[in-house]
């Protein structure tokens, strides 16, 4: 159950756990933990035998740090929950134990122990855990940042193990910060946390150096409000180079132009995302009801063969052997 323990001084302290709760509430409890304690989610359950989770860490004036124990479970932010609140706040999961599949402005990486991400909360994300997960989740408002915060768009689900060598410091400054906080005096707390905001705002400040300048702010909107269309729509089998066109208002030419700054085409693009999406679900838990095939028309490949070509030309092995790595075994009758 909760126990959030108010002081007149920072910090405030939070505990919540599942495991005294009847089995069919622990869901959608822990639902409204994570909504009321770190940022407004849709959290989903997948099928297994039982579920349980917990979250212990701490509060302070615009940062929250938490220590998150949880079987597999989905988790989206959505347009609905970006309306209610928390958009102006990162997420900065750090995994200790586990894996993580995270994905965010047409990016996606999967995490493993040591490494960690960034979602944006003003912006829509998607998380999966395929086993039991241990993480450590950092929220920070960006008005606390000490450094700019222009163009996070290009660092959002990165690994940050890769982007700067201030990664690995931030990690353990933050693992010491939950055992040592919440007996600290409020005088320490404040100094220790000042310390830890400038150090997580230079590392991102360091990935965000480390990411091609961008373009021209209205092109950089533009370039972005594509890529938020093909994300929208990566299950129509419409999605094409002109549909994206006739619903941005934008000609093929330009939007080519812009993706071009990546080294890639608008076309290539929707071809890749397709793929990454296919490739996500066949590597999740929750999706083993589906069979390759159905897998594949959901996101807009109407040529079955087209489709295991293109994804063994991209990563090395066929979708059935893709699955096959994360010890999916498909259902009976699945193709």
């Amino acid at each position: 159950m909760v126990d959030i323990q108010c002081r007149p001084e920072i910090p405030t302290l939070v505990s919540a756990q599942t495991d005294s709760l009847p089995a069919a509430d622990k869901f959608s409890y822990w639902n409204e933990v994570i909504c009321r304690t770190v940022v407004d989610l849709d959290c989903r359950p997948v099928p297994q035998p039982r579920f349980e989770a917990s979250i212990s860490g701490f509060d302070v004036t615009d940062l929250g740090i938490y220590d998150i124990h949880t079987q597999p479970h989905l988790v989206y932010r959505g347009p609905s929950e970006i309306a209610r609140l928390d958009s102006d706040a990162l997420i900065i999961n750090f995994v200790a134990a586990g894996r993580m599949y995270s994905e965010q402005d047409g990016r996606s990486v999967i995490l493993q122990p040591g490494d960690g991400a960034i979602s944006d909360a003003a912006r829509p994300y998607y998380l999966s855990f395929d086993e039991p997960l241990a993480c450590i989740s950092i929220k920070i408002g960006k008005s606390a940042l000490s450094h700019r915060v222009a163009g996070l768009e290009r660092i959002t689900a990165q690994s940050l193990a890769r982007g700067s060598p201030l990664n690995p410091m931030v990690f353990g400054f933050v693992t010491d910060m939950l055992k040592y906080v919440p007996t600290m005096a409020p005088s320490a707390v404040m100094r220790v946390t000042d310390v830890f905001r400038e150090l997580l705002s230079a590392s991102i400040d360091e990935m965000l150096e480390g990411t091609q300048v961008p373009m021209s702010e209205y092109r950089a909107v533009s370039l972005l409000r594509a890529k938020a269309l093909v994300e929208r729509h990566l299950c129509d089998p419409a999605l094409d180079v002109a549909f994206v066109a006739q619903g941005l208002k934008l000609s093929v030419r330009y939007l080519n132009k812009l993706f071009a700054a990546e080294q890639t085409s608008l076309g290539r693009y929707i071809w890749r995302r397709r793929l990454e999406r296919c490739a996500a679900r066949l590597g999740d838990r929750a999706f083993v009801h589906m069979g390759i095939s159905e897998i594949a028309l959901r996101h807009g490949f109407n040529d079955l063969s087209h489709f295991s070509r293109a994804f063994r030309a991209k990563y090395g092995m066929s979708p059935r052997q893709f699955r096959a790595n994360f010890n999916i075994a498909p259902m009976s009758g699945q193709r």
